[in-house]
């Protein structure tokens, strides 16, 4: 494998499953290029290796022969995109939290968890976000949501989350 199928392999292993974009953008910044996109290197890994692709949306999904896609981790690492440019290390998290990422701000790193809520969870994750970082300045929680409703149900004063069409929407209560 070349340093690009291993970058690859290395994330699939890390999340499970990926989208082909995320991947793209996730390798580009870890590796410090700018390839226009990785479909020679996965279908290669797909052919060669325990790869599989499966339609997603307007993309597609690698994961490992076999397994299922875990969708809250892949809408967990959309959000995490967004912080693409000042990441300084991430990686999956443990339940509740489905993605763990340290940014760098002006004087220090601070700690950003993902968690997402499903119907029903929102309750139980507002009294884990409150517990969790309580008054550590260093630490945020943002609830990815599948709906705007989902706010009104959930007792704390935290960032949510959103994707949306036009991508993923922040906001807090």
């Amino acid at each position: 494998m070349n340093q690009y199928q291993k970058q690859i392999a290395r994330l699939i292993d890390e999340y499970g499953s990926l989208t082909k974009s995320q991947l793209l953008l996730l390798v580009n910044a870890e590796l410090g290029t700018h390839i226009p996109n990785l479909d020679g290197y996965i279908s290669q890994m797909c052919h060669f290796a325990e790869y599989e692709e499966i339609p997603y949306a307007e993309s597609t999904i690698l994961l490992r022969k076999g397994c299922e896609p875990d969708y809250d981790v892949i809408r967990s690492v959309e959000v995490m995109l967004c912080f693409i440019d000042k990441i300084v290390s991430h990686g999956r998290g443990q339940k509740p939290v489905s993605v763990r990422l340290f940014v760098s701000r002006e004087r220090h790193i601070q700690q950003i968890s993902i968690i997402p809520v499903n119907q029903g969870e929102e309750q139980m994750l507002s009294a884990f976000a409150e517990d969790k970082t309580g008054k550590d300045k260093n630490s945020i929680v943002i609830f990815l949501i599948k709906d705007r409703e989902q706010i009104k149900l959930m007792n704390t004063n935290s960032r949510f989350a959103v994707i949306e069409k036009q991508g993923v929407v922040f906001f807090k209560k």
